[in-house]
């Protein structure tokens, strides 16, 4: 939050301290006449006279001055000592447990944030519940747990909410492989085994899956080869030819897939020679 005397900022939103209601009238009138002049508009739905005490606890303001002073201390790059985690989780935990009012949610952004730069684990037993309750802030959600091992019961819990969620939003299928690809995972053949057959039953929209975009599958690609290796990338050659001159951005990501496979270089090297897009061509 940045105060300027009387005038707060609070991410997208502006809040202006006055004595009285009459004032507060006045205020938001001519901020409605300031921003006509270039053609804005402010939200009616979120216009409102409050009292300050209401304010505060509609912004959580204790939690948000605390993250913070966290904020800041992680941004030095200065460790938590086991104190500072100590203090983290019971604040967290407090949250948690708090009524669920006024800007609760951006609040909890936060918090995603936090633990992530102090290596706090409290929320990986949330997280599953968070992202059903608050696809918006999927992206602070799984960049969070990218950052722990990752384990069947995680990707059991991924795939399960991609096959229910996923048709509604590729953000959220982009967010979910982008955390795949970027989680450290332990070198066991069957949870590897159990990733590369969800994603192809997704990429191919089988078993209660909906087929996702060129893009996703692009990310598909690279999922794949990842926890199968080129053995495991044969499943996409029948369909690179196609798919790559319908989207140049699924040629991007799946060329080296295939090129990487001994078998299937020819087929890589096939299947993109006639497309014009140059980010391929640099690829290739």
């Amino acid at each position: 939050m940045l105060y300027r005397r009387h005038y707060t900022r609070w991410v997208d939103d502006i809040a202006v301290s006055v004595p009285t209601t009459i004032e507060g009238v006045k205020v938001v009138s001519r901020l409605e006449r300031a921003l006509s002049k270039i053609g804005l508009v402010p939200n009616t739905s979120k216009t409102a006279i409050i009292p300050k005490d209401e304010f505060r606890k509609q912004h959580h303001e204790d939690h948000n001055e605390y993250l913070d002073q966290i904020h800041d201390m992680t941004a030095q790059g200065t460790p938590p000592s086991p104190d500072d985690l100590k203090v983290f989780k019971r604040k967290l935990v407090g949250f948690l447990s708090s009524e669920r009012e006024g800007y609760w949610s951006r609040v909890l952004r936060r918090y995603y944030t936090e633990s992530r730069r102090m290596r706090s684990k409290t929320l990986l037993v949330h997280w599953d519940v968070h992202l059903k309750e608050f696809p918006a802030d999927a992206a602070s959600i799984l960049d969070f747990v990218s950052f722990f091992p990752g384990s069947i019961s995680f990707c059991d819990t991924l795939f399960s909410y991609l096959k229910s969620h996923g048709p509604l939003f590729e953000d959220l299928q982009i967010l979910a492989y982008e955390s795949l690809l970027l989680r450290p995972f332990p070198n066991d053949p069957l949870l590897r085994g159990f990733i590369v057959r969800q994603t192809y039953k997704h990429y191919a929209g089988t078993s209660g899956f909906t087929r996702p975009s060129p893009y996703v599958q692009g990310l598909q690609a690279l999922t794949i080869y990842k926890f199968g290796g080129p053995r495991s990338v044969g499943l996409l050659a029948k369909d690179f030819p196609g798919l790559a001159v319908e989207s140049p951005i699924f040629a991007t990501y799946a060329f080296p897939v295939l090129a990487a496979s001994a078998t299937q270089q020819q087929l890589a090297f096939t299947g993109v020679e006639h497309i014009e897009d140059p980010c391929t061509h640099r690829t290739s």
